[in-house]
C-alpha cells in the first residue's frame, strides 16, 4: 500500500498580463522542479510536494478578458496525484462589470511517464 502525501498551504496569485500567465503558488516553499502538461506547468518543491502550477494564454483557456485577470481572489487549487493520472481543480473569483464571476476548470493529465508519489495538495488565497 502506497503512503499518501497531504499538504496544505496558504498561497499567492499573481497574472503576467504580457505573456498572459496565470501563477498560483504555496507561499515560503523552496522550489525544485517543473513539470510542463500544456496548456500548463506544475511546480514540486524539495520535498516533493506539488506547490504551484502556471497557466498559459490564461485568457483564451478561461475566456476572460486579460484586464480581469489582473484582480483575481478567493482562489484555490486542488491537485491529486493517483497511479499515472493527475487531476487539478483551480477556483477563483474574478470581478467583471460588477459582478463576481467563478471559474472552476478541472484539468487531468496522464502521467505515464512521470514518477511522483501518490499525493494531494491544497493550496488557497
Amino acid at each position: 500500500m502506497i503512503e499518501e502525501k497531504v499538504f496544505e498551504a496558504e498561497g499567492e496569485a499573481y497574472y503576467d498580463f504580457e505573456n498572459d500567465i496565470l501563477f498560483f503558488k504555496a507561499k515560503d516553499r523552496e522550489y525544485s522542479r517543473s513539470l510542463e502538461f500544456n496548456p500548463f506547468v506544475i511546480d514540486i518543491d524539495t520535498e516533493n510536494n506539488l506547490v504551484g502550477v502556471q497557466v498559459f494564454d490564461a485568457s483564451k483557456l478561461f475566456m476572460l478578458p486579460k484586464s480581469v485577470l489582473m484582480h483575481v481572489k478567493d482562489w484555490q487549487f486542488k491537485i491529486r496525484i493517483e497511479g499515472n493520472e493527475l487531476r487539478m481543480d483551480l477556483i477563483f473569483k474574478v470581478e467583471m462589470r460588477g459582478k463576481t464571476i467563478e471559474k472552476n476548470p478541472m484539468l487531468f493529465k496522464s502521467l505515464e511517464h512521470v514518477e511522483l508519489p501518490d499525493s494531494r495538495m491544497l493550496v488557497r488565497a
